[in-house]
């Protein structure tokens, strides 16, 4: 292999690293800023009980998604099936959650 090619892959590797971990700073940024509103909008009780529950639901839902697609590696190729399992348990908690709601 040449140096100058050599060079170029040790440059581009350096930077696809900044870039990675560019990414998962500015999403642990969202996250702990979620956690944060999370945590005021119950301390401070800015709304309603009901309406606090939702805000919650809410904000983990977007945290969930965030540290799937960041952390988990799904937004990278090749994770389909992961990503089919994970909806199925999605789909299976949310219909079972909604039974536990009409049945009470």
């Amino acid at each position: 292999m040449e140096p100058h090619m050599e060079q170029t892959s040790v440059q581009s590797s350096k930077h696809s690293g900044r870039q990675e971990t560019f990414k998962y700073l500015f999403s642990f940024f969202w996250m702990m800023l979620f956690t944060g509103c999370a945590f005021y909008v119950v301390a401070q009780q800015v709304f309603t009980p009901s309406l606090t529950f939702w805000a919650l639901i809410s904000l983990a839902i977007v945290q969930v998604f965030l540290q799937l697609s960041i952390f988990m590696h799904l937004d990278q190729k090749g994770h389909k099936i992961q990503i089919i399992f994970f909806s199925i348990g999605v789909f299976i908690a949310g219909v079972s959650a909604v039974v536990m709601v009409v049945v009470r």
